[in-house]
Parts: C-alpha cells; structure tokens; sequence
C-alpha cells in the first residue's frame, strides 16, 4: 500500500494529512463488517491527488449499494474519522 509520494506520518494525534498509516495496520469497523481489508491494507483505501482517501467516505457506492443509503457523518463515525491521526505506530 505503501506510496513514495503519500505524505509522511504526521504523527500520533497530530491533523490527519491522508498518509493512510491507519488503514495499514487493523481494520475499521466498516472495513471488517463488508470484508474491505486485508493483511497490509483495506480494499477501500486509494491514492489520489497526493494522499490516500477512504472509498467508504469518498465513493461509498464502490464498496456497496447500501453504503450510501448510510448518512455520511455516521459513516466516518464508524470508521473513526474525527480529523486528527489515530494510526500509533511504533
């Protein structure tokens, strides 16, 4: 999953800036509730535009017809998206 020109990890709780760390290492609850990821990355995880977005917030009708049906705030909600890095690496 890994790409050259994705930002660097900005770190542990510092403003998420679309390094897609956090998809590398679990899955959210979405991802594991439609069988999205996978050992090294989640199927809903692409690179565009110089960072890495999330299929389920960005193009939900790719992963499924239900998921857009699904209010958006709820979907990040569930896949932990609040705007600050969750990704703890070691």
């Amino acid at each position: 999953m890994s790409n050259a020109s994705a930002p660097p990890y900005p770190g542990y709780h510092a403003p998420c800036n679309g390094c897609g760390e956090c998809c590398r290492f679990g899955p959210c609850h979405l991802s594991s509730q439609y069988g999205l990821w996978r050992e090294g990355a989640c199927v809903a995880l692409r690179f565009g535009a110089g960072r890495y977005w999330c299929d389920v917030i960005t193009q939900p009708q790719r992963i499924s017809a239900r998921l857009p049906k699904i209010p958006r705030r709820i979907r990040q909600d569930a896949i932990g998206i609040v705007g600050i890095c969750d990704a703890k690496k070691a």
